[in-house]
């Protein structure tokens, strides 16, 4: 099960990845993380910790606004690994 936040969050990274045509393997390499992580991620079955989800911003940065941004500030001190 997962909270809100955390389904918030994963149904945005799928989102950008898909508007940048990144195959979880190719965004899973930018990153830095195993492609079945990006994975786990996506489907909100596990949480990302601050660093992976600035560098999961980074990679996606042409689609990342303010709508993803604001939704990650209340979170980002409850997120872990």
């Amino acid at each position: 099960m997962t909270d809100k936040t955390t389904y918030n969050i994963a149904k945005k990274i799928k989102e950008y990845r898909l508007k940048n045509d990144f195959s979880q393997a190719e965004l899973a390499g930018k990153v830095g993380i195993a492609p079945n992580t990006l994975a786990r991620l996506e489907r909100g079955e596990h949480r990302a910790s601050s660093l992976t989800i600035e560098k999961l911003a980074k990679a996606l940065i042409t689609y990342f606004d303010f709508r993803f941004e604001s939704l990650l500030a209340p979170a980002i001190s409850s997120l872990v690994i």
